[in-house]
């Protein structure tokens, strides 16, 4: 599907996936507004280099490139001492903890990753994102939630994920990151 409608003006949000080791890889993700309600995954780039420190500088370096509006990042366990030295060098940096709910709004919805998920379910089903990649593709089909002890729904941990055999959907997480990022910073 093409997108369509009016233009207006192209906005940009980078979402970072750090890892936390165990065959994990750090992703960015880059979508981009191409119309008034129309976005595209533009761009991925992903390393699985171990060392904080070059991730810190691949990241810098890849905001330095794609210029996005707004850069949302993990800030959750290891991504908090990257988050925090990213942003002593970049200014529109927006720390996403997964584990808050400071931007749930469902009160079905357990913690901002299910959050980040359902924005993304909301745009796949309206056709606002277009996502040619089909290695992001192929994560997010192995999405898996269920409900909590609280009634609550919640995606399965990593832990959880990988007892049934499911990889980590580090590409589709900083996907989901980035439309999070676009849904609750850009309005």
């Amino acid at each position: 599907v093409e997108p369509y409608g009016d233009l207006i003006v192209h906005q940009k949000v980078m979402g970072v996936d750090f890892a936390s080791g165990g065959g994990d890889l750090c992703v960015a993700s880059l979508i981009e507004r191409t119309s008034d309600q129309h976005w595209q995954l533009k761009d991925q780039v992903a390393w699985d280099e171990p060392d904080t420190d070059v991730s810190v500088g691949r990241t810098i370096n890849i905001y330095g490139q794609w210029a996005p509006d707004i850069l949302i990042c993990d800030k959750g366990g290891l991504g908090y001492p990257m988050f925090c030295t990213i942003s002593k060098t970049v200014h529109n940096i927006i720390g996403c903890d997964g584990a808050s709910t400071d931007k749930v709004a469902n009160p079905t919805i357990h913690n901002n990753r299910y959050q980040a998920y359902d924005d993304l379910r909301q745009w796949i089903d309206r056709g606002w994102i277009k996502i040619d990649s089909q290695y992001t593709i192929s994560e997010l089909e192995t999405i898996r939630k269920k409900y909590g002890a609280s009634g609550k729904m919640r995606l399965l941990t990593k832990d959880e994920q990988k007892k049934d055999g499911i990889q980590s959907q580090d590409r589709a997480d900083s996907l989901a990151m980035a439309v999070f990022g676009a849904v609750h910073f850009l309005g």
